[in-house]
């Protein structure tokens, strides 16, 4: 795919959105309106729609949004502590509040963090966490998510209705 900046990807969906939607600002465009359009598109197999979607970005390499100190490769390190990169709010500290601090290689995703950069109609697969642990997700900037979840209790029967549905995806 092609490569961005943070600033020409939210450009580039901004653009896509608006054309999409037909209006003028990405402003005028209500939550109800995306979720509806939505999923006509995805129950709709003959309707293309094409969406561009980072994902994985390791953010050792690409930066977290959240300041550090001492990780050169992050644009918001400083040289010296503070209350933010402290925090144990801060994504790249919250594993000192865990168990998982015990754990000396990096795992990406699990120890370290990662970033996703999406636009509207960006979708990830519904899925158990890795090692079914929690997640944490922070939005930083953009218009507001949409999240759908299954418990834990339900994950067998949702899984059956999946295969029942789309059993190609299965095979």
């Amino acid at each position: 795919g092609k490569r961005y900046t943070l600033k020409e990807f939210k450009v580039h969906a901004d653009e896509w959105k608006t054309e999409h939607f037909e209006k003028e600002s990405v402003k005028e465009i209500s939550e109800d309106e995306v979720e509806e359009k939505y999923w006509k598109t995805i129950t709709a197999p003959e309707t293309m729609v094409e969406v561009e979607y980072g994902s994985e970005l390791h953010t050792t390499t690409h930066g977290s949004g959240f300041p550090t100190c001492g990780n050169p490769l992050n644009p918001l390190d400083t040289s010296t502590p503070s209350t933010y990169t402290r925090s144990l709010w801060n994504l790249n500290n919250l594993n000192a509040c865990t168990l998982l601090r015990y754990v000396k290689e990096d795992i990406p995703g699990i120890i370290s963090p990662w970033v996703y950069v999406g636009m509207c109609f960006s979708t990830f697969c519904w899925h158990n966490e890795d090692h079914y642990l929690y997640s944490i997700n922070y939005l930083w900037e953009g218009e507001p998510k949409q999240w759908y979840g299954v418990s834990g209790d339900d994950a067998e029967r949702f899984e059956e209705a999946m295969r029942d549905y789309a059993p190609e995806l299965f095979e």
